[in-house]
């Protein structure tokens, strides 16, 4: 997974692709980090319940069903 910039703010999605005009996206990766124990991403990576990952499936389609 890559590091998110310092900048990002404790809740943040990723996309398993940043390309998404020759890639179809197939996964969304949420990666939220302890801000009670951690003061940023950096120092709660690494360390035991520093960061908590939910990853989904997504299944694209070209139409809408309302």
């Amino acid at each position: 997974m890559t590091q998110p910039p310092a900048s990002m703010s404790g809740i943040m999605g990723t996309l398993s692709s940043w390309n998404l005009k020759i890639l179809q996206i197939n996964q969304l990766h949420l990666v939220h980090w302890n801000a009670v124990k951690f003061e940023n991403f950096e120092d709660a990576a690494p360390e035991e319940n520093g960061l908590a990952v939910t990853g989904v499936f997504l299944k694209v389609k070209n139409t809408h069903q309302l």
